[in-house]
């Protein structure tokens, strides 16, 4: 046996045997746009954290700054990037949409439901489409807070430092001495 008989009978590793259902059209087209987008990471631009969030007393990363950090990297392995506005009862949906040259793609859709002002649509559009982008682009757009702002728990700090080691709980006042009453 030589040895193009021993690599032939090697077996690849199988594909998943169903799609997800914000891609398509086939596991072999969404595997291309896999490969593709991993090569596009590697060649992201500087995605520093731009714009002010007074809210939250935070940064976080403007639609355009993202797109200007992304869109050479992509356009230079075939990925697209496209978006569009769909009603709906309560009010509209953005769905993005990640495309490759071989037709594989994936999408991702947020609901928007203040449409009482026309300001207010596009600036909640603006914000659907970067929260799309860096969910299909695996960017981290923000501080991850661990979802305490969604909670309702704005300003909680974090139990761990910024180097991963565990804050030391404040100290305890000592005991008051004497006859005090509370």
């Amino acid at each position: 046996m030589d040895s193009t008989d021993a690599t032939s009978d090697v077996q690849q590793p199988a594909l998943p045997c169903h799609l997800p259902p914000n891609a398509g059209p086939t596991i072999e087209l969404i595997a291309a746009l896999d490969a593709a987008l991993i090569k596009a990471r590697a060649k992201y631009g500087d995605l520093t954290k731009d714009a002010d969030n007074p809210y939250f007393n935070s940064k976080y990363l403007s639609l355009d700054k993202l797109l200007a950090s992304v869109a050479p990297a992509l356009g230079g392995q075939g990925l697209s990037l496209s978006s569009s506005y769909q009603p709906t009862a309560a009010g509209f949906v953005v769905t993005t949409t990640l495309s490759h040259v071989s037709g594989g793609y994936r999408t991702s859709t947020f609901p928007v439901l203040d449409v009482s002002k026309s300001q207010a649509v596009g600036s909640s559009g603006t914000y659907a489409m970067r929260y799309n982008l860096t969910q299909l682009l695996c960017v981290a757009a923000e501080t991850d807070d661990d979802g305490n702002a969604a909670d309702g728990l704005k300003g909680k700090k974090s139990d761990y430092s910024s180097n991963g080691t565990r804050n030391q709980p404040a100290a305890r006042p000592a005991p008051m001495s004497g006859n005090a009453l509370f």
